[in-house]
């Protein structure tokens, strides 16, 4: 009995000293089939990150980190059915301790509430952004790398400060995510003359209000398939001119070329929509730290990171990627998430709680999950990662902007179109409205696509025109020389007729006519006044006449 005993204790130091490592899963939820957002891209990011905590001999004594995905489709009903499926499932990999994702934040939603109020699952998103997912009483165990859209709007209204907009349009899809943005946005500025106007399928009705109403500046948010019907229409009724500013979200680089393609329905040209892109900005979640040779807590910075993900991209049995798949946008932060994840789980075990036997119903260990998480404060791919009391991440905010050629190029191509970004909105403090322009782009780079390389207005403003001095002191000395020959025409006319009522009116009004003229004349310079004082001269002399 005692041998037998030793044995054991022998066999339980091995496993306890790492000869072997209880699993810890994760479930990944991940959109693969949809025509609007499809991230399977994004998978290898995570699985690089699994590899890299595996690996870390820091983190996790005795525990290793399993993950799995599955497919929400970016649909609610189905992304709540795979939780269901997760939490009641006997096979393996087993039981779940947090979960991972969702990709879009239609399907995020449904499955932040269950899986925190129902199975008290911490969650930690990648790239869901919207301002629903901040309400802490319905998703108290929700987290998120990504700063949401909120954090974009800032960056938005930063740029109507810097270059004095007042008067704009939004237009928006009609999905909660952007009615949700729009509502907030329209809060954050407070301003007053702002047309709005939301569309399911055709923006043409809603476009052709913009144009009559003369809004000069548009900021548009709707997913990449209805960004391209919407700068067609937009191109076919003249509203991407060098007069207007497009501010949409970032898509990938080339989303433009369905415009003119078979994909669409519109019947302009690829060099029409390459003529137009210059006029429009895009504002996104920057996805990098800033300073790109910075490491990350895992060791590696963006380069390193960029090649062993394209690495692991590139083998085919982790990418079954389409040309419309979006993942790579997000790969930073799926990365992040990750390691968010596993230091959360690592403070807990630190405290002698066992993760590995979590239940559903644990309240207990599921409170020191999600408390651990909001401690989580480290540097990241993607830059620092903290977490508030609404489990919101400050990250920063990129404006990039098609061109024709670099800042500093005096002869550009125009057969070569580049994507480039020129400016960051960093919200570390989020008090600052700030706009810093990055790769030596200036704010007259920013708009030397437009004639004059003049800040758009946000109105139609007076047209003004400067008359030559000779023409002034020639109308000066023949106005008085006109009231001089009405006089003695009324001399004339009183001695000859005797009649003069008639001819007194006549004069009265004309030299009233005449010295308004003058007093316009003399005080301004608008066109319309201008327009003014040559009808009025010419009735008055038609009068002398």
């Amino acid at each position: 009995m005692l041998h037998r005993a030793v044995v054991w204790l022998l066999l339980a130091s091995l496993a306890i000293s790492g000869g072997v490592k209880s699993p810890l899963v994760i479930q990944g939820f991940v959109p693969r089939d949809n025509p609007t957002f499809v991230a399977t891209s994004l998978e290898p990011a995570a699985n690089l990150a699994i590899e890299d905590v595996n690996n870390n001999p820091n983190l996790l004594a005795n525990y290793t980190l399993n993950l799995t995905f599955v497919d929400t489709k970016c649909d609610p009903a189905e992304a709540t059915w795979q939780l269901i499926r997760t939490v009641i499932r006997r096979e393996e990999p087993g039981r779940v301790v947090m979960l991972l994702g969702g990709g879009c934040s239609p399907a995020t939603e449904p499955l932040a509430a269950l899986a925190g109020l129902f199975y008290n699952l911490t969650q930690v998103s990648y790239s869901s952004t919207s301002p629903s997912l901040t309400d802490n009483k319905k998703f108290g165990r929700f987290f998120r790398t990504i700063p949401y859209e909120v954090f974009v709007s800032r960056a938005r209204y930063a740029m109507m400060q810097r270059f004095n907009w007042q008067r704009v349009a939004l237009l928006y899809e009609t999905q909660t995510i952007y009615a949700t943005t729009v509502h907030e946005f329209v809060n954050l500025t407070g301003l007053d003359d702002v047309l709005v106007r939301s569309f399911t399928r055709d923006p043409k009705i809603h476009l052709q209000r913009i144009k009559s109403e003369d809004y000069r500046i548009i900021f548009a948010w709707f997913y990449e398939d209805k960004a391209v019907d919407t700068f067609c229409e937009a191109i076919k009724l003249g509203l991407v001119t060098r007069d207007h500013v497009w501010v949409m979200p970032a898509f990938q680089e080339d989303w433009w070329k369905a415009v003119a393609s078979h994909s669409s329905d519109c019947d302009i040209t690829e060099d029409a929509v390459k003529d137009a892109l210059p006029y429009a900005i895009f504002v996104d979640t920057y996805p990098w730290y800033p300073n790109a040779s910075i490491r990350s807590l895992s060791g590696r910075d963006r380069q390193s990171f960029e090649e062993a993900f394209n690495m692991r991209l590139n083998k085919s049995n982790e990418s079954n990627t389409s040309s419309d798949d979006v993942g790579y946008l997000y790969a930073s932060f799926a990365y992040d998430a990750v390691w968010a994840i596993a230091l959360a789980l690592n403070a807990t075990i630190a405290e002698g709680l066992d993760v590995a036997n979590f239940t559903y119903d644990d309240i207990a260990l599921a409170d020191n999950l999600t408390e651990a998480m909001q401690k989580v404060k480290f540097s990241g791919v993607s830059g620092d990662i903290s977490f508030d009391e609404n489990g919101e991440r400050v990250g920063h905010t990129a404006i990039y902007q098609y061109t024709w050629c670099e800042c500093g190029v005096v002869k550009c191509d125009k057969s070569k179109l580049l994507f480039r970004r020129i400016a960051l909105n960093d919200q570390n403090d989020s008090t600052e409205l700030n706009i810093t322009f990055v790769n030596n782009y200036t704010e007259q780079c920013m708009w030397r696509n437009r004639e004059g390389g003049d800040v758009p207005k946000d109105r139609r403003t007076p047209d003004f025109v400067h008359l030559d001095h000779g023409l002034i002191y020639a109308c000066f000395t023949l106005v008085p020389c006109a009231v001089l020959f009405l006089s003695i025409l009324l001399v004339f006319n009183f001695v000859t007729i005797r009649k003069p009522s008639v001819y007194c009116w006549l004069f009265v009004h004309s030299l009233y006519t005449l010295l308004q003229a003058y007093c316009k004349l003399w005080t301004s310079h608008e066109q319309r006044d201008l327009s003014w004082c040559y009808c009025h001269g010419y009735c008055s002399h038609f009068s002398i006449i």
